[in-house]
């Protein structure tokens, strides 16, 4: 199965590079606790805020889960 995705999201996930690049970079320093990576990838959000943007998104995708949403 291929998931349909632009140059954007494909530079972002295979290149790291790009907006969406940093953001996911970003977030994957701060799930794993690196959070001087996490707080240079964040520069235009404090670190106190990408907290709470990741709860509330790791609580969004846990009702999407259990929903049986496709999360789009």
């Amino acid at each position: 199965m291929e998931l349909p995705s632009s140059c954007a999201i494909h530079t972002a996930l295979l290149e790291g590079s790009g907006p969406a690049g940093e953001v996911l970079q970003c977030v994957l320093a701060y799930d794993q606790g690196q959070w001087e990576p996490a707080e240079y990838f964040s520069d235009a959000v404090a670190l106190e805020e990408l907290a709470e943007l990741y709860a509330q998104s790791v609580q969004w995708a846990g009702q999407a889960r259990s929903s049986g949403c496709d999360m789009h």
